[in-house]
């Protein structure tokens, strides 16, 4: 029998212990740890699943040898559906202190109110800009040494 259950659906004035924005690998885990400690957390990102979506193969997982990067986020996604952690996808434009809690506010305005904020943004990946890095990515134009550097071995 399956213990996933659909994320909720946040409700207008509801206040969370912990808002987290970011939706990459830290974000899903601080999500997943914050739920199993019976919290009550919201997951706010542009992007869920983060820089793992841009990934191909990724081996240094441990006990996950050679999954594909958007595999491994979707696992990450539903490992912490399991926990009814409502996800939202959005643009956070500002974040402001309120005395004891934070209200994160999106593009469209939206409005989230927690009493606890994790900041899980990652990063982005500076292109070089030059002909034909797009086409190349993955295939011999890399952006991370201690990931890709194993491609180039003896070469």
């Amino acid at each position: 029998m399956s213990r996933f259950r659909l994320p909720r659906r946040p409700q207008p004035g509801e206040v969370f212990d912990v808002i987290i924005v970011g939706g990459g690998p830290a974000g899903l885990s601080a999500a997943l740890y914050a739920a199993r400690f019976s919290l009550k957390v919201i997951v706010i990102s542009e992007n869920v699943g983060g820089t793992l979506n841009e990934a191909g193969v990724i081996d240094d997982y441990i006990g996950i040898p050679e999954v594909p990067g958007p595999q491994l986020a979707k696992k990450f996604e539903e490992h912490v559906g399991r926990y009814r952690v409502p996800i939202v996808v959005g643009r956070v434009v500002d974040v402001v202190r309120e005395g004891d809690t934070f209200r994160v506010v999106l593009q469209d305005s939206t409005t989230y109110v927690g009493r606890a904020l994790i900041l899980a943004v990652g990063s982005v990946r500076r292109r070089l800009g030059v002909p034909g890095e797009d086409r190349l990515v993955g295939r011999g134009v890399t952006y991370c040494a201690p990931c890709d550097a194993p491609l180039f071995k003896d070469k």
